[in-house]
């Protein structure tokens, strides 16, 4: 700890005299302290028979050591994103949040985002110089055969033999082919059951054969495809290989052969566009900390053989952090994968442009999770809730069906070109950001759809593509859309589905701390903070040290004593807020003082001092 003392004396003798220094000159002194004790600061001599008339001294104690931790970006604050704290705060050894979201190197409560999907299932979801088929969900610039990915599907029926647990699901010939088990895992052998395509009715189990090398060849199968003819294919993540099998009308499968995977890269889909013949397998790195998807075309005869790969995206950006994919579906151009996890699943959109695979979008499938997902022949797609408990009533025992999202029937071209505009979406609120998660369409060769968003009811538009954050200089309530579709005289896109997300709400509470390296015996003796934060109405900030007991800061700048000597110092954040808006932290620089100074004085004079010489007093 250091003393700093500074002095200025005004003595009066035949006239006044202003005195700022000691007799050695200097004006300033300080003193470093190993514990309690004197310092002596310097002499001053005045005249003889002068008189001080005024003294002033100014003493400043400080800690002889500070360091700091400052805390001012993205990285600094845990990492861009509302995911766990990545990294190491500057100035301390650990970092933690919850329901934060870090962005612009600022940290904030998270938002609760809203999906506003119009699927075109209702006249009044939107216009178009073109052709909007609302039976369909879809729009294009003439009218066609197809159904899109969010009309509203009646389901079939499997409740003449009914299961708990279901898996895969396909349809070969007149039968569809029902993987059920026992429990909720399907790290197991299914029993496949088999119903009538048209009716539903129950036809039996199916006799399932063994492959060379694997007595159970279904166990922990992901999914399965058949290209209608009795040629069927599964994937099983357990044992990481591709089984082929003949099927024949009486359920019996004869397995073909296998095909493995090596490395770290786990099948977890497969499914075969009937057009072209190609056939395609989605693959599962299961390697942290992204945990990739892959989508490999591989040849028929040898599916051993890989003719392309492309990388679909993440476990974050394809599902979240606790889903696993299984399932895909191909009708070049269009292909969709699904994540799982028991009680929600995500349906993930791309095209096939040239050599090139490009996402349109991702949604939240409605109720829990499904294994498996395939073409029923009816342009639809179809799919079964897993997790009983997990599935709601109109869930459990039947088939879900999407529409494959695919012109099936290309009718009439009216036009070249069309503008679709959306309906107009009023907001409670203003808002200034809008990510675009979702143009969904079904996009041939020499055709594309553009998209332009608006927050003011369509004074201004902004273009936007997949994936893009759009920012607008001037915030609005009135979200509304544009979609130009453009073709060919013999070619159309239609769109399927436009996505916008955006935040008018947050969450009411979230914290974040920071927390040092253990002290033994050598903890610092106090704290200050320093922060600038913003704090809308209907919001608060706190910042609070812990030691042995919690303290607050009762303003950037304020200290507080730590009374510990060992153990851990907590640095804590602490959000609350109605919900409708979120304080903002900007930066937080925390000091902690080792030494600081404690009742720092000055004597004047103190009898017993080295180098005080009391005035004596004239008898007279």
């Amino acid at each position: 700890m250091a003393i700093f003392l500074a002095s200025i004396m005004s003595p009066f003798a035949s006239g006044e005299v202003i005195e700022t220094q000691f007799d050695d000159g200097t004006t300033t002194y300080t003193q470093t302290f190993q514990g309690t004790g004197y310092g002596l600061a310097g002499n001053i001599t005045l005249p003889y028979g002068a008189e001080v008339t005024a003294a002033s001294f100014d003493v400043t104690g400080a800690p002889s050591t500070t360091t700091w931790g400052n805390l001012t970006s993205n990285s600094d604050f845990g990492g861009a994103g509302t995911s766990s704290w990545s990294g190491t705060p500057p100035g301390f050894a650990y970092g933690f949040r919850s329901n934060m979201e870090v962005e612009n190197d600022e940290i904030r409560l998270v938002g609760n985002p809203t999906d506003e999907v119009n699927g075109l299932d209702l006249s009044s979801d939107a216009t178009s110089t073109g052709t909007i088929n609302n039976t369909g969900g879809f729009a294009a610039n003439g009218d066609h055969g197809m159904i899109g990915s969010t009309k509203a599907l009646s389901t079939i029926s499997l409740t003449s033999s009914t299961s708990n647990y279901r898996g895969f699901v396909f349809k070969d010939g007149d039968t569809i082919y029902s993987a059920t088990y026992t429990s909720t895992s399907v790290w197991t052998t299914p029993t496949v059951k088999r119903y009538n395509a048209s009716t539903g009715s129950y036809l039996g189990v199916s006799s399932v054969g063994t492959c060379p090398g694997y007595s159970q060849p279904l166990y922990t199968t992901y999914d399965a495809t058949s290209d209608g003819n009795g040629n069927v294919w599964t994937v099983s993540y357990n044992y990481r290989i591709l089984v082929e099998w003949d099927v024949s009308s009486n359920g019996a499968w004869t397995c073909m052969g296998t095909h493995s995977f090596a490395g770290s890269n786990y099948p977890v889909g497969v499914d075969i566009d009937e057009e072209t013949g190609r056939m395609f397998v989605l693959l599962y790195q299961q390697s942290s900390p992204n945990y990739n998807r892959y989508l490999y075309e591989v040849n028929p005869s040898n599916p051993t053989q890989v003719n392309s790969s492309w990388l679909l995206g993440t476990r974050d950006s394809m599902g979240d952090g606790g889903t696993e994919p299984t399932g895909l579906s191909v009708i070049l151009p269009k292909i969709i994968t699904n994540e799982y996890t028991s009680s929600r699943g995500f349906h993930n959109y791309f095209t096939m442009d040239g050599s090139l695979v490009l996402k349109q979008g991702k949604i939240q499938i409605k109720g829990g999770g499904h294994y498996g997902m395939d073409t029923l022949g009816d342009n639809t797609i179809g799919f079964q809730c897993h997790y009983y408990s997990q599935c709601s009533s109109n869930q459990r025992n039947v088939i879900q069906r999407e529409g494959t999202g695919a012109i099936y029937d290309l009718r009439t071209i009216s036009s070249s070109s069309s503008v679709v505009t959306s309906k107009t979406v009023s907001l409670s609120k203003t808002i200034s950001k809008v990510t675009v998660s979702g143009i969904v369409g079904y996009v041939p060769d020499n055709t594309s759809i553009e998209l332009e968003v608006s927050v003011d009811g369509g004074l201004t538009w902004m273009k936007g593509r997949y994936g893009q954050v759009l920012n607008f200089a001037t915030p609005g309530s009135s979200v509304v859309w544009k979609a130009y579709l453009n073709g060919t005289s013999t070619e159309t896109p239609a769109l399927d589905f436009v996505s916008l997300t955006y935040v008018v709400s947050f969450q009411t509470s979230g914290y974040f701390y920071i927390r040092s390296n253990y002290y033994s015996g050598n903890a610092p003796v106090a704290v200050t903070a320093y922060w600038n934060a913003s704090t809308p109405a209907g919001t608060s900030l706190r910042v609070e040290v812990q030691d042995s007991s919690t303290k607050q800061f009762q303003y950037s700048g304020d200290t507080k004593t730590i009374t510990m000597t060992s153990g851990y110092i907590y640095i804590y954040v602490r959000y609350t807020s109605t919900g409708s808006n979120t304080p903002t932290l900007e930066d937080i620089n925390i000091a902690l003082h080792s030494n600081a100074p404690s009742q720092v004085g000055i004597n004047i004079g103190e009898p017993g001092m080295t180098g005080y010489s009391p005035a004596k007093v004239k008898e007279h």
